[in-house]
């Protein structure tokens, strides 16, 4: 997971994300994504830390 990634800034796409399926995303103020883009995106709907409960 991200954790095994080299270097102190790593740009993921949503494919690899997607593949690492996590049960929680870390959403900081400094990235270019909001936590009310990835609910309204359907692409991010099958992921754990995504689904609605």
């Amino acid at each position: 997971m991200a954790a095994d990634m080299k270097g102190g800034w790593v740009n993921v796409d949503l494919e690899q994300i997607i593949k690492w399926n996590p049960d929680f995303i870390l959403v900081v103020k400094y990235g270019n994504i909001t936590s009310e883009t990835i609910l309204q995106d359907p692409r991010w709907k099958d992921i754990k830390a995504v689904k609605v409960r």
